[in-house]
């Protein structure tokens, strides 16, 4: 299974700001967070994971039924990722798209045994907490996972 995202990319600050352009591309996930110099975070402004049961286990379902398919010559399109590039920081920060990076790091971690590389996204204590829930649904329900992200 590969899974795809069309990143929209914010060079740096000062090129959000102006009327420079957006840099826009079609990435698996692992190539998301392996490219760049900087790693991927979330800013402390972003709101903390909040992903509920049902909408980890409807990405589990969209997956496994994506998996089962016959024609799988278009990867599984994750969605719209929105990034800001901070070179201040030196990380590239996810504006929108945090929620499913997020569901989507804890399914690599369980199937993979580690964090994607480049991968610097920390989180509350309370987001912790759902994010331990998502593993839990993740390990029941997402038995027939492959581990191709």
């Amino acid at each position: 299974m590969s899974i795809s995202t069309t990143v929209q990319y914010s060079p740096d600050a000062v090129a959000a700001a102006s009327t420079d352009p957006v840099d826009v591309s079609v990435q698996s996930f692992t190539h998301l967070f392996d490219q760049g110099e900087f790693a991927l975070a979330v800013d402390t402004y972003q709101r903390g994971f909040v992903w509920n049961d049902e909408k980890v286990k409807q990405l589990i379902d969209d997956l496994l039924a994506y998996q089962q398919a016959k024609d799988q010559s278009l990867p599984y399109y994750m969605g719209t990722v929105l990034l800001h590039r901070n070179a201040k920081k030196e990380k590239r920060f996810i504006i929108d798209g945090q929620q499913r990076l997020t569901a989507l790091c804890v399914l690599y971690q369980i199937l993979e045994g580690k964090l994607p590389g480049n991968c610097a996204l920390t989180y509350s204590p309370q987001s912790a907490r759902r994010i331990r829930a998502a593993a839990k649904i993740f390990t029941e329900h997402g038995k027939g996972l492959k581990s191709s992200l």
